[in-house]
């Protein structure tokens, strides 16, 4: 599970996925301009850099996902940097070098991010300057409680009063997500969250808040509506999240121009001697069994 967009408010919100999806994709140019000479006053392009990306969590293995920045004017589609050495660093000590498999570099030990320890990588590959990764650490996880929950036949929704301890952290935001399961078959993976009432402050660092999420869900197939499924499981994960993301999504142009165009785009980056993010969050999760 991969990436994932951070939530902009600093109380209870819904979460998009975090699978981090990264292509570089250049726009189409006209044939007029495929036909102009090449001029590196219009397109500067510093030469290729590594493109560096991770969420280091406590719910899944360590993994890092490299690509190559791509000139202005190419359209190829960005493609995964392979023959890399990319090497994981625990408090600023070596602990393991991460192995590629499928799209990704992953820890071979299925070493999972621990709160209170910092993470940082550096990557070598031929071809490239050294890349590496500011150090990042995770906050303590909150803690989610489910006081009562409900569901409404009218509505075809189901509604739960969470009570979540979680302490403040610098550079982290709160937020919730959600899945939905039938006979131990992950649904959906983004079920939608509604806020019914405020997030209340019950005690230091507790809030109490009621969200409601759909029971029934439309199961589509090749984008066309296909089957509507009940749920009997709801996950609710209760998760701090580091800014990183955000920032860096802050920082994207809003033109359509592909590839990595510094200095620009002047695109937020965690990474020395490339582009990129490396961010963080802790989660825990709660279940709704709705049998």
């Amino acid at each position: 599970m991969m990436p994932y967009l951070l939530p902009s408010n600093k109380k209870l919100s819904q979460s998009t996925s975090l699978w981090i999806g990264i292509t570089l994709v250049a726009s189409l140019l006209t044939a007029c301009e495929l036909t102009r000479e090449y001029d590196g006053d219009l397109f500067p392009f510093e030469g290729h850099r590594l493109a560096c990306f991770a969420v280091f969590n406590n719910e899944q293995a360590i993994q890092v996902f490299i690509f190559s920045t791509v000139h202005p004017l190419d359209t190829s589609r960005a493609m995964p940097v392979v023959n890399a050495e990319v090497d994981l660093y625990v408090d600023g000590s070596f602990r393991e070098r991460l192995e590629f498999t499928e799209n990704r570099f992953e820890s071979p030990s299925r070493q999972h991010a621990e709160p209170g320890r910092r993470y940082h990588f550096a990557v070598r590959a031929e071809g490239f300057p050294d890349a590496w990764s500011e150090p990042v650490s995770l906050p303590d996880a909150p803690q989610p409680e489910i006081r009562e929950w409900g569901y409404s036949a009218d509505s075809s929704r189901v509604w739960a009063t969470l009570d979540v301890a979680a302490a403040q952290a610098e550079g982290f935001v709160f937020g919730l997500l959600s899945r939905g399961y039938r006979n131990g078959i992950l649904i959906r993976d983004q079920l939608p969250i509604s806020f019914d009432t405020e997030a209340i402050p019950i005690a230091p660092n507790v809030i109490r808040q009621t969200v409601s999420m759909p029971r029934r869900v439309i199961v589509f197939r090749d984008f066309v509506p296909s089957d509507t499924i009940i749920l009997d499981k709801i996950e609710i994960r209760a998760a701090l999240f580091s800014d990183h993301w955000e920032r860096f999504n802050a920082s994207r142009p809003d033109s359509d121009l592909g590839g990595f165009f510094p200095p620009e785009a002047r695109l937020y980056s965690n990474i020395s001697g490339g582009y990129g993010v490396a961010g963080a969050y802790s989660a825990a999760t709660v279940y709704l069994d709705l049998h």
